[in-house]
């Protein structure tokens, strides 16, 4: 996924769309060798992260810092 990221050859879009397709890839792989228990604990905290990326962080309104004094 770094490779990736780094790569600019790639039309952001497509690079976006590739590395959503290696996050779903791995998350089933996760899944996989999972208990019942685990997947539902995995599950919950999977979606309790995607909660925390799409709110709005507490800093956007905050105005930059002065410069410094010189």
């Amino acid at each position: 996924m770094q490779a990736l990221h780094a790569d600019t050859s790639v039309q952001r879009t497509d690079r976006h769309a590739k590395m959503m397709d290696l996050h779903k890839a791995e998350t089933d792989k996760i899944r996989a060798v999972l208990n019942d228990d685990q997947r539902s604990k995995f599950d919950a905290m999977t979606a309790k992260r995607q909660e925390r990326m799409h709110e709005p962080h507490g800093d956007q309104d905050v105005p930059p810092p002065p410069p410094p004094a010189q």
